[in-house]
Protein backbone atom coordinates (compact mmCIF):
# COMPACT_ATOMS: atom_id res chain seq x y z
CA UNK A 1 0.00 0.00 0.00
CA UNK A 2 2.53 2.36 1.19
CA UNK A 3 4.36 1.09 -1.83
CA UNK A 4 2.01 1.92 -4.47
CA UNK A 5 1.34 5.23 -3.04
CA UNK A 6 4.79 6.60 -3.43
CA UNK A 7 5.16 4.86 -6.69
CA UNK A 8 2.18 6.53 -7.55
CA UNK A 9 3.01 10.22 -6.27
CA UNK A 10 6.88 10.20 -7.62
CA UNK A 11 5.95 8.24 -11.12
CA UNK A 12 2.08 9.77 -11.91
CA UNK A 13 2.49 12.93 -10.10
CA UNK A 14 5.77 13.75 -10.32
CA UNK A 15 6.35 12.74 -13.94
CA UNK A 16 9.39 11.01 -13.57
CA UNK A 17 10.34 7.95 -15.50
CA UNK A 18 10.56 4.43 -13.87
CA UNK A 19 14.10 2.94 -14.08
CA UNK A 20 15.92 6.39 -13.99
CA UNK A 21 18.70 6.77 -11.00
CA UNK A 22 16.55 9.75 -9.86
CA UNK A 23 13.07 8.00 -10.32
CA UNK A 24 14.24 5.11 -8.52
CA UNK A 25 16.21 7.57 -5.68
CA UNK A 26 12.81 9.77 -5.23
CA UNK A 27 11.04 6.55 -5.28
CA UNK A 28 12.89 4.89 -2.44
CA UNK A 29 13.11 8.35 -0.58
CA UNK A 30 9.52 8.85 -0.66
CA UNK A 31 8.59 5.31 0.36
CA UNK A 32 11.23 4.54 2.98
CA UNK A 33 10.09 8.46 4.48
CA UNK A 34 6.48 7.74 4.76
CA UNK A 35 7.25 3.75 5.92
CA UNK A 36 9.40 5.65 8.86
CA UNK A 37 7.12 8.46 9.75
CA UNK A 38 4.07 5.78 9.92
CA UNK A 39 6.26 3.42 12.26
CA UNK A 40 6.95 6.52 14.29
CA UNK A 41 3.69 7.39 14.57
CA UNK A 42 2.35 3.62 15.73
CA UNK A 43 5.44 3.58 17.96
CA UNK A 44 4.19 6.72 19.81
CA UNK A 45 0.57 6.55 20.20
CA UNK A 46 1.40 2.50 21.87
CA UNK A 47 3.48 3.89 24.18
CA UNK A 48 1.32 6.84 25.13
CA UNK A 49 -1.76 4.35 25.59
CA UNK A 50 0.53 1.98 27.60
CA UNK A 51 1.41 5.73 29.42
CA UNK A 52 -1.97 6.51 29.94
CA UNK A 53 -3.49 2.92 31.28
CA UNK A 54 -0.24 2.07 33.34
CA UNK A 55 0.75 5.00 35.28
CA UNK A 56 4.00 5.05 36.85
CA UNK A 57 2.48 4.89 40.38
CA UNK A 58 0.70 1.93 39.84
CA UNK A 59 3.82 -0.03 37.96
CA UNK A 60 5.85 1.06 41.21
CA UNK A 61 3.56 -0.02 43.45
CA UNK A 62 3.36 -3.41 41.21
CA UNK A 63 7.11 -3.68 41.24
CA UNK A 64 7.40 -3.08 44.71
CA UNK A 65 4.50 -5.89 46.17
CA UNK A 66 5.92 -8.60 43.85
CA UNK A 67 9.80 -8.38 43.61
CA UNK A 68 12.37 -8.96 45.92
CA UNK A 69 15.11 -6.53 44.28
CA UNK A 70 13.11 -3.16 45.33
CA UNK A 71 13.44 -4.25 48.62
CA UNK A 72 17.20 -2.13 48.93
CA UNK A 73 15.16 0.64 47.68
CA UNK A 74 12.17 2.67 48.07
CA UNK A 75 9.18 2.59 46.12
CA UNK A 76 9.07 6.36 45.93
CA UNK A 77 12.87 7.26 45.11
CA UNK A 78 14.22 4.80 42.28
CA UNK A 79 17.62 5.83 42.11
CA UNK A 80 20.32 4.58 39.32
CA UNK A 81 22.98 2.11 40.63
CA UNK A 82 26.32 3.44 41.35
CA UNK A 83 27.91 1.69 38.77
CA UNK A 84 26.31 3.94 36.37
CA UNK A 85 25.50 7.55 38.30
CA UNK A 86 28.58 9.79 37.56
CA UNK A 87 26.85 12.87 39.96
CA UNK A 88 26.81 12.96 43.78
CA UNK A 89 24.52 10.03 45.49
CA UNK A 90 20.62 11.06 45.87
CA UNK A 91 19.11 11.90 49.35
CA UNK A 92 17.62 9.03 48.74
CA UNK A 93 20.08 5.97 48.76
CA UNK A 94 21.18 4.35 51.67
CA UNK A 95 24.86 5.16 51.27
CA UNK A 96 26.23 2.60 51.43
Amino acid sequence: MIRRFADWLVFSVFGLTPGTPLGEALDFFVYDTLKITLLLFLISTVMGTINAYFPIERLRRYRAAGSTASSTSSPRCSVPSRRFARVRPSPCSSGS
